[in-house]
């Protein structure tokens, strides 16, 4: 655990400070961009050795086509080979959905190097041109193609959580102690109900579960470059109090996740941030989600409010504590379920006070 979170550390500042020293490239030649994509490659390698004692093994290279015009095929399970395969390859161009290309500094980075985009699942006036960009690309050019399924727009998500508790430990002395990881729900369908004190568990739940979706009221999409984000990232938004054309599709798009990913949905079931000592009632959705999807339920408590309250100055020297609850077995009423949670995240608190 402790060697995953130093990786980590490590390897996205890394990305950063990589990022940063090739931005002013961005405005002149895409070969100097080229080499900071190099450069992202075999610092993953170092980080992934160093900490992690991975030794990076290269087979059949022998096989590698030469002096011919090719594409490349790759299978697709982590962001290692987005990084990796620059290194082994001549500066690849890659074919990937047109998300990616809205990241700030990554996307420009894969604009910049002349990667084609697409529109998934839909028939637009850029992917009617998808073919004729490819044939260009070939002709004038000796770089080969990348394809596979991209998941990279997540990538900002994990590095905002990992960031957001570098600098809560670095200027504010916080120690973030997460407990209860053996109750995490494996190899079933879930969603998390979590407290909401704070940002920090906006951004730090996603360095724990695998690519949470948020279930979110509708204002925090119109927030720039954060409400994009979290738009891209698939959230799902609702305009709170409200009957409107998209409250109505709202189970829609959960059934539709949930059936086709297996990412957990995750909803604050307070609504709002409160303050630490706040015990308002959970709003009555969450039961409607337990007993629509008929899924377990990850109770998550977190007293991030004594360090970053949501009104006031933040507090140094101080724990975070998030506290992963055992989970709610599917099947029982709407009201039991309701109050089962909240006297569970609660009674949690009330012990970390």
């Amino acid at each position: 655990m402790i060697r995953n979170i130093i990786f980590s550390i490590f390897f996205f500042l890394g990305i950063i400070i990589i990022s940063l020293i090739f931005l002013p490239a961005f405005f002149f030649f895409f070969k100097i961009v080229l080499i900071g994509g190099r450069l992202m490659g075999y610092w993953t390698g170092f980080c992934l050795k160093f900490f992690l004692s991975t030794k990076i093994t290269i087979k059949g290279r022998e096989n590698m086509i030469t002096n011919e015009k090719f594409f490349i095929a790759a299978s697709h399970q982590s962001m290692f080979e987005t990084f990796y395969l620059q290194t082994i390859f001549n500066s690849p161009i890659f074919i990937l959905k047109k998300e990616l290309l809205l990241i700030p500094i990554f996307g420009w980075y894969l604009k910049k190097i002349g990667s084609i985009s697409i529109q998934r699942d839909k028939i637009t006036k850029d992917n009617l041109g998808f073919f004729e960009n490819i044939s260009q690309k070939i002709s004038n050019s000796n770089q080969p193609l990348i394809i596979f399924p991209q998941k990279f727009v997540l990538f900002g998500g994990k590095l905002m959580g990992h960031w957001s508790g570098i600098c809560l430990k670095l200027f504010l002395s916080t120690n973030i102690i997460i407990k209860g990881e053996e109750n995490i729900i494996k190899d079933k369908k879930f969603f998390i109900a979590a407290s909401h004190q704070s940002m920090f568990e906006t951004f730090f739940l996603q360095t724990i579960f695998n690519s949470p979706v948020f279930i979110l009221k509708k204002e925090l999409i119109l927030i720039p470059i954060f409400g994009w984000y979290l738009k891209k990232i698939g959230s799902i938004s609702i305009k709170r109090d409200r009957t409107t054309k998209d409250n109505l599709s709202f189970f829609d798009d959960i059934f539709k996740i949930v059936g086709n990913s297996n990412r957990p949905l995750i909803i604050f079931p307070q609504a709002t941030r409160i303050l630490p000592t706040e015990r308002p009632s959970f709003k009555k959705g969450v039961a409607r989600i337990y007993d629509q999807l008929k899924i377990y339920c990850q109770p998550v408590a977190i007293n991030s409010g004594f360090v970053w309250p949501k009104k006031g100055k933040k507090r140094s020297n101080k724990d975070i504590t998030i506290s992963i609850l055992k989970p709610i077995n599917p099947g029982l009423t709407k009201e039991i379920f309701l109050n089962t949670l909240e006297n569970e995240i609660y009674s949690e608190l009330d012990t970390l006070n």
